[in-house]
């Protein structure tokens, strides 16, 4: 497997990491089965995980199992049996509709003999640069239920405008935790 750099993230095995990885050939990432330690949804005894990359808030894809989307699918079941008017192009269904059509299925596969992780990075979202392809690097990024894959420049545009404010993310991340905990 390729890599570049090293696995960022701090010495607890659980805290939120990232990896530099290069792309591999048909479009894959082979990920280490550390990253189960993170994400508790990816399990080495799970075989093939069905989820969905989506385009992520920040940058990248967000790839998550489609068993905890429910209420994604609930949505997007009722857009199938329903006529779209051209009136409601302004409209809150329309844009959820959009969104949910620039989702892309990524089955990530346990490989138990060579102890990794594969996920293809689907063909779409290569094409419009929210995932990189062969050859190229990508940032893959765990925390809790969040499993993202980052072209690694904008991994480290996204970091250093982050880095920039950091005491500013740093004391909001504070106050939501402490929010969170008192209710």
């Amino acid at each position: 497997m390729a890599r570049r750099g090293s696995r960022g993230g701090f010495s607890d095995p659980n805290s939120p990491r990232s990896w530099v990885l290069t792309v591999e050939k048909q479009h894959r990432l082979r990920l280490r089965e550390e990253v189960a330690s993170v994400v508790p949804w990816l399990a080495t005894d799970a075989g093939t995980v069905e989820c969905l990359a989506m385009v992520g808030p920040a940058g990248g894809l967000v790839v998550s199992p489609a068993d905890l989307l429910k209420e994604d699918a609930k949505v997007v079941i009722q857009l199938r049996s329903r006529q779209i008017g051209r009136q409601q192009v302004g409209s809150r269904i329309v844009e959820y509709a959009r969104y949910a059509a620039a989702t892309w299925p990524v089955p990530i596969s346990w490989e138990a003999k060579a102890r990794r992780f594969t996920l293809t990075l689907p063909e779409g979202a290569r094409a419009l640069k929210l995932a990189p392809s062969r050859g190229e690097r990508a940032v893959v990024f765990a925390a809790g239920e969040i499993l993202e894959v980052w072209p690694a420049d904008e991994w480290v545009a996204h970091i250093r405008t982050s880095a920039r404010d950091l005491d500013e993310v740093r004391e909001s991340a504070i106050e939501q935790l402490a929010d969170e905990n008192a209710t």
